[in-house]
């Protein structure tokens, strides 16, 4: 099969949502101020997820905890949503998606 016409295929299945859901495991960076970096699919638009780690200090009354910083990356165009499949393709569990993401794989010598 094409890349073109996996290109098409793998589309119309991001945009009907069929595809939507948790990619791969989260990614934890550090061991003191840990980052939790999740990617998901929701909607069929792919989101990358941070999530800072919580602290705790004391006002002199009790202690207060402070959520971490969180942020969403956005992958809406066409071609940041072929870049993310490109990239992360092979952890989602469907054919297609992982034949197409193979066509972008290095081969190895």
């Amino acid at each position: 099969m094409k890349a073109d016409e996996l290109e098409k295929i793998v589309l119309e299945k991001l945009n009907k949502g069929l595809l939507d859901g948790i990619v791969g495991n989260d990614f934890v960076t550090g061991d003191y101020a840990k980052v939790t970096f999740r990617k998901i699919i929701k909607d069929g638009i792919p989101q990358i997820l941070r999530f800072g780690a919580d602290s705790k200090f004391f006002d002199n009354k009790e202690n207060v905890r402070v959520s971490g910083k969180e942020s969403v990356q956005l992958f809406k165009t066409v071609i940041e949503k072929l870049g993310f499949i490109k990239k992360y393709g092979w952890l989602i569990d469907d054919p297609d998606v992982k034949a197409y993401s193979a066509l972008f794989k290095p081969n190895k010598k």
